[in-house]
């Protein structure tokens, strides 16, 4: 926050103390503890990572930098026989992932496409 005005950096901290409130709060809505949600959250904001990696049409192997998993490991994705390979196994068996596509923008009138991905 060096860089930031004084107005800009005391906006900041006010935004982050009142993330850390409604957090907090929440926190106490459920039964989880806070490591779980935190691993939860970790775990959904890796599906976010490698599915904008999988929608970009990448074929290059990858290492995300993000830490998952007990262990606290980095995934590595690499394609292998037509199929994206994760290291250290995240699925127990190969699984196909799609999504529809449709035209933008949708005046266009072209039909829309499902991508399929398989992943193991």
């Amino acid at each position: 926050m060096a860089a930031y005005s004084e107005d800009d950096a005391r906006s900041v901290r006010e935004f982050l103390a009142s993330e850390k409130r409604r957090q907090d709060r929440l926190l106490r809505q459920q039964n989880r503890s806070e490591s779980e949600v935190q691993y939860w959250t970790d775990v959904l904001q890796f599906c976010d990572l490698l599915s904008l990696y999988l929608c970009c049409g990448s074929q290059e192997s990858v290492e995300f930098q993000q830490r998952i998993g007990p262990k606290g490991e980095t995934v590595r994705l690499q394609v292998k026989d037509a199929a994206f390979a994760l290291s250290p196994a995240l699925f127990a068996k190969e699984v196909e992932l799609s999504v529809e596509a449709h035209p933008y923008p949708a005046e266009t009138g072209g039909p829309s496409i499902t991508i399929r991905w398989r992943v193991r």
